[in-house]
């Protein structure tokens, strides 16, 4: 197991890999509504902290790149940040280099400056 934090439900109805989760060192458990929205709203945070920072550093090089990365290689959102990390260098500035918040900024402004929109097709 990596060192990676994963996050799971006390579902009744945890499958075999889940029930194995709660019991593996870098699972938290998520054990109520209020847990829930503390972690959205700290995504939301995050999220819009790459907006801000990922936006003026987009190009129309590196827009066709993430496309290319999205739509044609059929990247994850986190492959895409992960590869964007490794190619942009130290203008990526995000961490993990696979964040999936990061990923999605990513693709979300590569689309816009395309014409195209991130969540629909042929983007999701």
């Amino acid at each position: 197991m990596d060192d990676e934090i994963k996050f799971v439900t006390n579902d009744q109805n945890l499958d075999g890999t889940e029930q194995k989760m709660l019991t593996d060192p870098g699972y938290i458990e998520i054990t109520g509504v209020e847990q829930l929205k503390a972690l959205a709203e700290a995504a939301v945070a995050t999220k819009n902290f790459f907006d801000a920072s990922i936006k003026p550093k987009m190009t129309a090089e590196r827009a066709k790149r993430i496309r290319q990365l999205r739509v044609e290689l059929g990247q994850s959102w986190r492959g895409v940040a992960s590869m964007c990390a490794e190619e942009w260098g130290d203008d990526a500035g995000w961490e993990p280099p696979s964040n999936q918040l990061a990923g999605m900024s990513l693709c979300e402004f590569a689309a816009e400056m395309l014409g195209e929109h991130y969540r629909e097709s042929p983007w999701n």
